[in-house]
């Protein structure tokens, strides 16, 4: 596993006259203090970008970039949006022909654009993106981001490989079409869905996304169970009937993500890996029960007779 560093303060000169070929909306809410550093980290691409930040909610985004020594066009909404909302504004409110999106609590690692912009120009309508940890050495850090995301390592067999991140050809989103607004998350599960109807989804681990990820073991105990709760009403909303029985899912998952993070981590995560196993069962755990509360929550009942 590569370890992630923050990019360096100063930006890279782009040439004005260079036309950019992809969109990067970074999308925004709160504003979180980890806005700046995301801005910051798509500047330091080594190729053109069109840059665009799109924050719904209360806050002074110009301001907050501003005291950071950070110039970049922001779009903002005073009223708080999901995700799938923020998607679509940076969609119609960009012109480049490939568009990414990056979160507001990631970092877009070097090459980041380059390598997309390879992946689409060699033919691919829509290319994901690997996942690392901001900090792969803190074991509370790398069990939270190895509990959510195992299958995007760059070392996952693209078989395995789940299709997040993605950034896709203008033309395939208008033929696809816009982003569900009505999702508090998981709208990008159900629009690659709609995606893989028409073409399949180029996995290029070289394109890496660095995710920050809780230090505190409990807060990252309850951003595990609130994951879960929002990944069951996803799940729900879209139709899902059956589920394995809990203590299975929980078994079973524990069962592949151990043996999966000793194959595709590197020996200088041995010992970070070690005290994270126990941090990573209970984190495994909070995320079924979440799903178990949402099914309990939302799911139909059947009628008495």
């Amino acid at each position: 596993m590569q370890t992630a560093q923050e990019p360096p303060a100063a930006p890279k000169t782009i040439p004005a006259d260079t036309a950019p070929a992809l969109a990067v909306v970074v999308i925004s809410h709160g504003p979180r203090a980890t806005l700046p550093a995301a801005v910051r980290s798509v500047l330091q691409q080594d190729v053109p970008v069109e840059l665009l930040v799109v924050h719904t909610g209360p806050g002074d985004v110009p301001a907050l970039l501003k005291a950071h020594g950070i110039t970049a066009p922001v779009l903002a909404v005073p009223e708080s949006r999901y995700v799938g909302a923020a998607r679509n504004l940076g969609i119609s409110h960009t012109q480049a022909p490939w568009v990414a999106f990056l979160a507001d609590d990631c970092l877009a690692a070097p090459e980041w654009a380059r390598q997309r912009l390879g992946s689409h120009r060699d033919g691919a309508q829509a290319v994901a993106s690997a996942l690392l940890p901001d900090r792969p050495g803190h074991p509370v850090a790398l069990a939270s981001f190895l509990s959510n995301h195992i299958r995007r390592l760059p070392l996952t067999p693209p078989g395995e490989a789940l299709r997040y991140g993605v950034s896709y050809e203008r033309r395939l989103l208008q033929s696809v079409g816009a982003f569900r607004e009505d999702m508090p998350g998981g709208e990008d599960s159900e629009y690659n869905a709609r995606v893989a109807t028409v073409c399949d989804i180029a996995w290029n681990p070289a394109v890496v996304t660095l995710h920050r990820e809780p230090r505190n073991p409990v807060l990252a105990w309850w951003d595990h169970l609130r994951r879960g709760y929002l990944s069951g009403q996803m799940r729900l909303k879209l139709g899902a009937t059956r589920f394995p029985p809990f203590r299975q899912r929980v078994r079973d998952k524990q069962r592949y993500i151990l043996a999966a993070a000793a194959e595709r981590t590197g020996p200088e995560l041995h010992t970070p890996l070690r005290k994270a196993r126990p941090l990573l069962k209970a984190y495994i755990l909070a995320y079924e029960l979440g799903i178990q509360g949402a099914l309990h929550r939302h799911a139909p009942r059947p009628p008495h007779p």
